[in-house]
């Protein structure tokens, strides 16, 4: 009989080629189809298999006999979140690398924006300093396109939209505007090819950074640093030396910056990101609040606050390039704002309104006058949770049974896919409990040596099992709506787990509208698909503690909070110790 691998190939093969126009010849045969495969008419079964098997990965990953090969050779795009994922919670301190890429990357904005503003104040934009001043510019261009493409890498519903938006400014550009912005995507959208050189860009950019610094420090020291009086140095008299005032004072404020850096690191990670960035991106679903990060938000504001989109980009970038005509704009032989009263006036005008265009910036678009009439959701409740604060900790008798609620109840129609069952030893699971929870699933796997898929009992090393194979079927089993994954609900939502306790225990009734939604004045459109989920006794509790909805909620939330962030308590403990190395440091650059 036929290798059943082959015949799959010839019957494929002559299916598709029967459709191919004007072809009118016979089929294939099977020694013609071996030909193809590179095989001699005496190959054996698994040959043919292995064959076969690789020619599909090459020309066909949709077919192969299995689900396998479309798999493996997924676009970059479906896998970005995961692999961050994985890199937080697989990697050692793999969670410390990424949160200070992240937060490194927000206080290197603050510290340059509060260096631009220093040197408008002081006139460090003046002759003969002009060069160093055109530098710096470039250097800011530089930081934003390096700033902008990272954003984008991660793969976040806030990644996605944002790659959207402003790369479809090019095509405010008359004449060749839509090219532009097909040449920056690499095609018809946000898609893998942008990804990338999205990657590929934002790992070279800094290189060009470090050469524009060089630049910056060369041109600088051609004529030497300005200073607050902006009275220019006339000789070595009017200078101090390097040690000890320079030292110790670049020490005091590296030991604040970094205070502040690992404050956020250790402490609140994920303050100066967007919750939306946790939800993997979804070209079909268009986030409520689409906005950049803190550092573009002044320029956002100018962006959209402009109708016309070619002025509102026109002048955006107007705002940074004016910068370059500042040595000719300003011609006061002062440099210094210090001895300027109406520069110093002005100056602080232009301050706050840059911060009020950041304020803008991250505001809902809406109409002030209509929002009396539009749902506002209540306040979500305020729970004294365990792991809150800088000494917080993990409630492991909780997880556990959040873990029970999870299973018994949520599973039923929410993944958890980031979660291994292994991962469940870190809140207090034996190992045999491990194996045995694992095992009382069934597993897809595969291919085996007919290139077929095949069910196994789950292990340790596997995720959690998800409800529904397609988003489709999710949709389809709950009123139309597809249930969010739960492995990061937590960060992905405002006030995440005050917000979704809230939701959980704040179904008004179990009665539902006639569109099949139910009324939780938590939510913020006042109404969802999801039916209150948790009733009084539906989980049965050993000991004391009652099963109550409260009481279950509480537990739940619990488990998730570990889910999003289970290297919470190590990353607390380490706050805690760089807090008394960065303590003895300070106290020993003020004795010096």
């Amino acid at each position: 009989m036929m290798n059943s691998i082959l015949s799959k190939f010839l019957n494929e093969f002559n299916s598709s080629r029967s459709y191919t126009e004007n072809y009118t010849g016979d089929n294939m045969s099977k020694d013609e189809a071996l030909k193809i495969l590179g095989l001699n008419p005496e190959a054996s079964q698994n040959e043919i298999n292995k064959a076969y098997q690789n020619l599909m990965k090459l020309v066909h990953p949709d077919k192969g006999g299995s689900e396998y090969f479309a798999q493996k050779l997924n676009a970059a795009r479906d896998r970005l979140l995961k692999s961050v994922e994985r890199i937080m919670r697989d990697v050692n301190y793999g969670w410390l690398i990424r949160y200070t890429h992240a937060v490194g990357a927000s206080l290197f904005f603050m510290v340059v924006y509060v260096h631009i503003m220093r040197g408008l104040y002081y006139g460090s934009y003046k002759r003969p300093r002009e060069m160093v001043w055109f530098i710096g510019i470039f250097i800011f261009f530089a930081m934003m396109a390096t700033a902008f493409m990272g954003y984008v890498l991660p793969w976040g519903q806030m990644s996605f939209w944002g790659a959207t938006v402003i790369t479809n400014l090019f095509s405010a550009i008359p004449l060749v505007g839509n090219k532009i912005v097909i040449w920056l995507w690499g095609g018809f959208s946000v898609d893998n090819p942008t990804l990338n050189r999205f990657f590929a860009l934002h790992y070279l950019l800094p290189f060009v950074i470090i050469a524009l610094v060089m630049l910056h420090v060369i041109a600088l020291h051609r004529f030497g640093s300005g200073n607050p009086s902006g009275v220019e140095v006339k000789s070595d008299k009017d200078t101090i030396p390097l040690y000890p005032y320079y030292i110790v004072k670049d020490c005091i404020t590296f030991g604040l910056f970094f205070v502040v850096l690992f404050a956020f690191v250790f402490y609140a990670p994920n303050y100066l990101g967007h919750p939306d960035n946790y939800i993997e991106a979804d070209s079909m679903v268009t986030p409520v609040h689409i906005v950049p990060e803190w550092y573009f938000l002044p320029f956002y504001a100018m962006l959209r606050s402009i109708p016309d989109k070619l002025t509102g980009v026109l002048t955006m970038f107007a705002s940074i390039l004016v910068w370059f005509l500042l040595p000719w704009l300003d011609k006061s032989k002062v440099k210094s704002g210090t001895h300027r009263p109406v520069f110093k006036k002005f100056f602080w005008v232009f301050a706050i309104n840059f911060a009020l265009l950041a304020w803008l910036g991250g505001q809902e678009v809406k109409e002030p006058y209509i929002t009396m009439k539009e749902f506002k959701p209540s306040p979500n409740k305020k729970m004294d949770w365990k792991f809150d604060g800088i000494t917080g900790s993990f409630d492991r008798e909780s997880i556990q049974r959040g873990y029970k609620v999870y299973k018994e109840v949520c599973a039923a129609c929410h993944s958890m896919n980031r979660i291994a069952f292994r991962n469940l030893q870190d809140v207090g699971f034996s190992e045999e409990d491990i194996k045995q929870i694992a095992a009382s699933y069934q597993v897809k796997d595969g291919p085996n040596d007919l290139g077929e898929m095949f069910d196994r009992p789950g292990i340790p090393s596997d995720y959690f099992i998800a409800p529904f194979d397609t988003k489709e079927a999710a949709a389809a089993s709950n009123n139309g709506a597809i249930p969010p994954d739960l492995s990061l609900i937590i960060k992905a939502r405002h006030d995440g787990a005050n917000y979704v306790y809230s939701l959980l225990t704040g179904y008004q009734n179990g009665e539902h509208d006639e569109n099949g939604l139910y009324f939780n004045p938590y939510f913020p459109t006042g109404r969802l698909a999801m039916a209150p989920p948790l009733s009084e006794g539906m989980v049965e509790y050993y000991g004391a503690r009652q099963a109550t909805v409260e009481n279950m909620a509480y537990d739940v939330i619990n488990f998730l909070q570990w889910a999003a962030e289970p290297e919470l308590e190590r990353r607390h403990k380490l706050g805690l110790k760089f807090a008394n190395v960065i303590t003895a440091m300070q106290a020993r650059s003020a004795e010096l």
